[in-house]
């Protein structure tokens, strides 16, 4: 269990990580062009598609790094919440076995 909730925070942060590089690249200007900064785009904007145009904003390169910045975030945020409710579950599971929720199991020293 512990094993999956890490998998699950670095996939989450490896896509936030796309998405802002994807932002950046777009924000600074980055030769569209460029078959790494096409695919890193690319990428992100399939990413970001459920976020993409949740704000309108005038300026092209703000509306991007708004929207696509909140889909980063939540990426990040909600896969670090699955991962910590899945080791918080692990860590219970691990206590009910061992009986030490209740008190059962413990060594006491003999007087």
């Amino acid at each position: 269990m512990l094993l999956l909730a890490r998998l699950i925070r670095t996939i989450a942060m490896i896509v936030a990580a796309v998405i802002v590089a994807g932002v950046l690249l777009f924000v600074l200007g980055a030769n569209q062009d460029n078959g790494i900064v096409s695919a890193v785009t690319d990428a992100g904007r399939w990413l970001v598609g459920p976020f993409d145009g949740l704000f309108k904003i005038d300026n092209a390169k703000t509306e991007m790094a708004v929207n696509w910045g909140i889909a980063a975030a939540v990426y990040a945020i909600a896969g670090s919440l699955i991962a910590r409710l899945l080791v918080s579950a692990s860590m219970a599971g691990r206590e009910r076995r061992r009986g030490r929720r209740w008190g059962i199991g413990r060594r006491r020293p003999v007087a």
